[in-house]
């Protein structure tokens, strides 16, 4: 055990002096100069929505440069400068579209200490040549498919907001752009009010403002619910009268919980005008409701059709 104690000891000493011999030739090394290809990625911003930039924009840029190992090191490890900005928008107020030479070198330089000396870089100039789009508002539809958990339904009609937005393009596309859609979703089982984040679904040659919409959609708990309504008959000449059998019908319903004691037979109608009597034939007339909540749904008439005979009443 001693003996394992004495080697282990040995290989300890002989890996702190090996570190510490590591950690002083990387301190030398950074501190020579070095010639260096760096990869550095170019972020564009603040492109107008109304403009189209006409050629496709690099990536990257390659720039070779020149300065201390530590000094490098500083600048794309420990500080993270490693993307180039592009504000686009003030490039075209100056009405400057063709970044090249001393332009091009400072955005680079920037990214550098002062000490680095830019050696070359390449692409060497990025042109910004654009047009100006045309605009025009277009409302959203939502293009998506619902579905509840059981005793659960659709409580109103599905809200996008914004309802519209803004379409860019040529005068001639737009021409021919009427709506816009949001992305096609599946939403299912729902059980309570839900807010979705949608975008627009994206047209050839077409760009949105925004290009997304939040879509609401409210849910709440139904139940069944069945009423008796009279049948009544408008415009019957004098001395005439429509009897009907049978004289009142059942009808039923689905409603939201919270309204379910608020509605009677009085919020239903059914009106059938005399002309119509007069026109069946066979003695048989179809029913329908001709006044009902809007907030009610599956809306059945049983029976959904009565018999019926005109009398002659007396004067």
């Amino acid at each position: 055990i001693l003996g394992l104690h004495v080697e282990w000891h040995k290989i300890l000493t002989f890996a702190f002096f090996l570190l510490l011999s590591a950690t002083f030739w990387f301190i030398l090394v950074l501190r020579q100069t070095f010639e260096a290809t760096i990869e550095i990625p170019i972020k564009y911003t603040g492109i107008p929505d109304s403009v189209l930039l006409k050629n496709d924009l690099p990536s990257k840029i390659n720039v070779g440069v020149s300065d201390k190992g530590l000094t490098l090191f500083r600048s794309f490890v420990l500080n993270g400068n490693d993307t180039i900005e592009i504000n686009v928008r003030n490039y075209i107020l100056a009405e400057n579209t063709l970044l090249k030479d001393d332009q091009l070198a400072q955005l680079i330089k920037n990214k550098f200490e002062k000490s680095t000396t830019l050696l070359r870089y390449n692409p060497a100039r990025i042109s910004l040549d654009y047009s100006l789009l045309k605009s025009k508002k277009v409302p959203v539809i939502f293009d998506g498919e619902v579905t509840t958990v059981p005793n659960f339904l659709l409580s109103g009609d599905i809200e996008v907001k914004p309802d519209s937005v803004t379409a860019y393009s040529s005068e001639e596309i737009l021409d021919k752009l009427n709506v816009a859609f949001t992305t096609s979703n599946k939403f299912e089982d729902l059980e309570k009010n839900s807010v979705f984040k949608l975008h627009i679904r994206q047209q050839d040659k077409v760009r949105f403002r925004p290009d997304f919409v939040h879509v609401t959609i409210p849910v709440a708990e139904f139940a069944q619910k069945e009423l008796t309504v009279p049948i009544t008959c408008l415009n019957q000449p004098f001395g005439t009268e429509a009897v009907f059998f049978p004289s009142n019908v059942s009808v039923s319903f689905a409603v939201s919980l919270k309204d379910f004691n608020n509605i009677s037979a009085s919020d239903f109608s059914i009106n059938l005008d005399y002309t119509e009597l007069e026109q069946a034939t066979n003695g048989v007339v179809k029913l329908r409701l001709t006044e009902s909540p809007n907030y009610i749904q599956n809306i059945s008439i049983r029976p959904a059709s009565v018999e019926f005979i005109l009398e002659k009443t007396k004067k």
